[in-house]
């Protein structure tokens, strides 16, 4: 199905666990930050939930350590 649709599978080195560490962090704050606190009842539920935590919060509004304390999109508009 992956080549079927040109997407490659990437993977983690064996034993070296900071190729993912970005996305294991951001998992970790939507979950803690958005979806532990919410009952869902429909799979719509869940993708709203997201895309409000992405585009009305995380890139917005909260503020990130490694981009100098800056919001995502606050960084992308300085880097231009």
């Amino acid at each position: 199905m992956l080549t079927e649709n040109n997407v490659i599978a990437s993977y983690s080195k064996a034993d070296y666990p900071y190729d993912n560490a970005k996305i294991k962090s951001y998992h970790v704050s939507i979950k803690r930050e958005k979806l532990y606190q919410l009952d869902f009842r429909h799979i719509r539920d869940v993708y709203q939930a997201v895309f409000s935590y992405n585009y009305g919060f995380y890139n917005t509004k909260r503020i990130h350590h490694s981009l100098g304390y800056l919001t995502p999109n606050a960084f992308e508009r300085k880097a231009n």
